[in-house]
């Protein structure tokens, strides 16, 4: 017996039906698989994001390193600048003090010699050289020595702070102390000594911090000594040794003349001897021209 046309159709049908179904399954997780991809993908993308941003963020954060390492740097050139600048200002400002100090010294220089010379006075005379001493060098002790050519002796003339009476030192002679012996070589040789401001406490060493020769002219005619200076005093300044120098030739002549003055009972010499002197200076000049041009 034939078979029905629609029995023929059934197994087709059931396996179309299984492989929808199947096609279904598979779509679904197709999809599925699709939306956990796609799901990871965004988390993947978004990890990329973070990462971008961290790397960019490191290395802004390298940059900002780099200039904080180049700020500090130049603040670093900037303070050694400004202590520079300090250093400059102090220095320059201590030396303008020493200048005004050493200007001020020169005025008063200036002072002293023109007193020396503005009087005649023995006392007057010996009371300035004592203020110059005291006041412009610092001394605290100190002694004027004038030579007895007679007895070829200095004697003391003026001192001041001595406690003990000073002795006249004998030239040449034995027995002489390390200071006297120091101020003698200092009138002998017409070389003067200036050592530091604090005499030394050597046993062989003069105690004595300054040994002036004076002069009249070229001539020697005593001794200016400093014995001890001011607590204050540390050293001795330039402008003391031209102090020195400026006592070495004019205060012998100030010492010497008013001696003369005084022994003059203050009369002024005729002024004839000053003319006679005059001729006589002019006279050699002229003479000394003319061998001058015949050479």
């Amino acid at each position: 017996m034939p078979k029905d046309p629609g029995d023929s159709l059934s197994f087709p049908r059931e396996t179309l039906v299984s492989v929808f179904k199947r096609g279904a399954e598979l779509t679904d997780e197709l999809l599925r698989e699709n939306e956990r991809l796609r799901t990871k993908l965004a988390a993947h993308e978004a990890e990329n994001a973070n990462l971008r941003t961290q790397l960019a963020s490191n290395r802004a954060i390298d940059d900002l390193l780099k200039r904080i390492d180049s700020l500090e740097s130049e603040r670093k050139q900037l303070l050694a600048q400004v202590s520079k600048v300090e250093e400059d200002t102090s220095s320059f400002g201590e030396r303008q003090a020493e200048l005004e100090d050493e200007l001020s010294k020169l005025a008063n220089l200036y002072i002293a010699s023109f007193q020396l010379h503005a009087t005649l006075l023995p006392d007057r005379v010996i009371r300035h050289l004592k203020e110059l001493l005291g006041q412009l060098i610092g001394s605290r002790t100190h002694a004027y020595y004038l030579i007895d050519a007679r007895t070829n002796t200095l004697v003391p003339v003026a001192s001041e702070g001595v406690s003990n009476r000073l002795t006249p030192i004998r030239l040449e002679s034995q027995g002489l102390s390390t200071t006297e012996a120091a101020i003698e070589r200092a009138f002998m040789t017409g070389v003067p000594f200036v050592g530091e401001a604090k005499p030394s406490e050597a046993a062989d060493a003069p105690n004595l911090a300054a040994c002036i020769p004076l002069r009249v002219d070229e001539r020697l005619v005593g001794v200016c000594v400093v014995f001890t200076l001011l607590q204050q005093k540390e050293r001795f300044s330039e402008v003391d040794h031209e102090l020195f120098k400026m006592l070495g030739a004019h205060a012998g002549t100030a010492l010497v003349s008013s001696m003369f003055y005084r022994q003059a009972d203050g009369v002024i010499p005729p002024l004839e001897i000053l003319a006679k002197e005059t001729q006589s200076s002019n006279e050699t000049a002229r003479a000394e021209g003319a061998s001058k041009e015949a050479q």
